[in-house]
């Protein structure tokens, strides 16, 4: 009974001490700092996208490619003139 009564007169104090300018007080503060948030978002996003690409891209880069290897090979046998005929 006695905590009924405490948590009445906490609920009564409460409503007493809202009025109307507190609450415009904090509407004002959290629009305020969403308006500074939705900037901030847009430009990280861009920067987000852009880590997930520079990640995929050093994926591929340090993954071994056989292929690349073997054409550049076949290509310097294909420039390079064959020992036999520099002599002739």
């Amino acid at each position: 009974m006695y905590q009924d009564n405490l948590s009445i007169k906490n609920k009564l104090e409460f409503l007493k001490n809202l009025n109307f300018n507190n609450i415009l007080d904090g509407t004002q503060k959290t629009l305020n700092i969403v308006n500074q948030a939705i900037p901030l978002i847009y430009q990280i996003k861009p920067l987000i996208g852009n880590m997930k690409t520079l990640m995929n891209l050093t994926k591929i880069i340090n993954e071994p490619d056989k292929s690349t290897t073997i054409e550049t090979k076949k290509e310097l046998k294909k420039v390079l003139p064959s020992p036999l005929s520099i002599n002739k």
